[in-house]
């Protein structure tokens, strides 16, 4: 039994591993990735987009450039996720592989940055003027998101990919280390984790007094979000990348077979399965009783959240000039916002699946 257990932990290793190898080959001669994941965040009627070594503010009615940071690339290295925006001030916080958090303001004015020991994949989280964020050093970091001064440091047993959840004065924080934990916001004090048997790449979502995520190990976790004794466990049929989404009292999930999965927040239940196109990475959208996924074949679905039927399509023109969908979406209204691998910019009309305007990274 001992012999089967260390077999199985070995290859789940070796198919870590190889991911990572992977993903990092994208890196060049010194270090850095010549190419990124875009994300997108949104603040009032602006649309931030971080692509390649910049960040660009668009018009979120017209898909316009407003202003773009910083005025010379070499300064922020690749970046790999959403920015985060705090409001009202307007200050925006984004991480990057040159192992450095950059805060700026409109329009592109340089704020402060805050250097790391390691590349910063994930997301930055902003609340009560504190930026939270994970790095690849093995920390979770709490900043002043005045000045960026250092508030705690949080140390994991590896990479942090994941944007770190607030609520109600505590984080909740996913780690590559295949742990979920919950952190005193104010002081970083541990008050509980758990260990799951994979890797976890993506932000848990909070519902009903449970934390709810997907792991590499094909499963779905629900946890008791006082105690992080767990509830229960689905399995899926490829690894779970994205974050969840909750709507209307269901959970929604996806995995890298392209299957979305509606379950029942109580008890794990399925409810019913969705086949997309091809993989998907990205995050779901929960609202209104649709839910809205990305396949990395670079088509998006609008599904009826009650019986998991499709409601209608968004696909760019040219999928192949666009490249994979492998971010997370924005919805706003009627709009759902998209960006794709090459750095395109989609408003699609939720009503009929038209495209309301597109951004080209190429003629900004």
């Amino acid at each position: 039994m001992e012999v089967h257990v260390l077999i199985k932990s070995l290859l789940k290793l070796v198919l870590l591993s190889l991911m990572l190898v992977a993903i990092l080959s994208l890196a060049g001669c010194e270090g850095q990735p010549t190419e990124s994941w875009p994300g997108l965040g949104m603040d009032g009627d602006t649309l931030y987009v971080s692509l390649g070594a910049k960040v660009h503010a668009l018009d979120r009615e017209t898909g316009a450039q407003s202003w773009a940071f910083p005025a010379d690339e070499s300064q922020t290295g690749q970046m790999f996720h959403a920015p985060a925006v705090q409001s009202p001030a307007g200050q925006v916080f984004v991480g990057s592989f040159k192992d450095r958090l950059f805060a700026f303001e409109a329009p592109g004015r340089d704020l402060w940055s805050f250097p790391t020991k390691g590349a910063i994949v994930g997301g930055a989280t902003v609340m009560n003027d504190v930026v939270y964020v994970g790095c690849n050093d093995r920390n979770v970091y709490a900043l002043s998101a005045a000045d960026g001064t250092l508030q705690w440091a949080f140390g994991t047993e590896s990479w942090n990919w994941a944007s770190p959840v607030y609520e109600d004065g505590d984080v909740y924080v996913a780690s590559m280390d295949h742990r979920v934990y919950r952190l005193d916001a104010t002081d970083g004090t541990e008050k509980w984790r758990f260990e799951a048997e994979g890797a976890v790449a993506d932000s848990p979502v909070l519902a009903d007094g449970k934390v709810i995520f997907g792991d590499f190990d094909r499963q779905v976790h629900a946890l008791d979000a006082a105690s992080g004794a767990e509830i229960w466990s689905v399995a899926t049929d490829q690894w779970v990348w994205g974050s969840p989404a909750y709507d209307d009292g269901l959970v929604f999930v996806a995995d890298l077979s392209g299957k979305v999965y509606a379950l029942n927040p109580a008890t794990g239940d399925k409810l019913w399965e969705f086949k997309a196109g091809g993989p998907v990475r990205a995050g779901l959208i929960a609202r209104n009783g649709v839910v809205y996924a990305l396949s990395q074949n670079g088509v998006g679905y609008a599904l009826d959240a009650k019986q998991g039927t499709e409601i209608r399509r968004f696909s760019p023109g040219d999928p192949q000039l666009a490249g994979r969908f492998l971010s997370d979406p924005v919805l706003a209204d009627d709009v759902l916002y998209v960006v794709s691998e090459k750095g395109f910019v989609y408003a699609f009309l939720t009503t009929d699946g038209t495209t309301k305007w597109v951004f080209n990274p190429t003629s900004d």
